[in-house]
């Protein structure tokens, strides 16, 4: 029976490959003796939710990173207003554009 069950999986999954279909695989492998597999709303839920956390996550470093601009910048101020020396040589710029493009 166990036998029978794998040579099932085995060809859903080939014309599934074949078709262009994804398969949802149960929650232990196509193996596994669970009769529960993830439904096509559960995975789509979890799916969204790392989506989301990853987005402000993100969005948490950005602006971060806007912030050390903006300190790079003060610092980087004389007393006439413009700039003492080149942002190119300012580690906190080099910062700034690090925690931007990781963002």
């Amino acid at each position: 029976l166990e036998n029978q069950q794998r040579q099932t999986t085995l060809k859903r999954m080939t014309r599934d490959a074949v078709n262009g279909t994804c398969a949802v695989v149960p929650p232990g492998g196509a193996n596994s003796s669970s009769s529960e597999p993830f439904s096509e709303e559960e995975a789509g839920t979890s799916t969204f939710m790392v989506g989301v956390v990853l987005s402000v996550i993100a969005d948490v470093i950005i602006a971060v990173s806007l912030n050390v601009q903006k300190t790079a910048h003060m610092r980087n101020e004389g007393a006439d207003g413009k700039p003492v020396k080149s942002m190119l040589k300012l580690p906190l710029w080099w910062l700034r554009l690090l925690l931007n493009v990781g963002g």
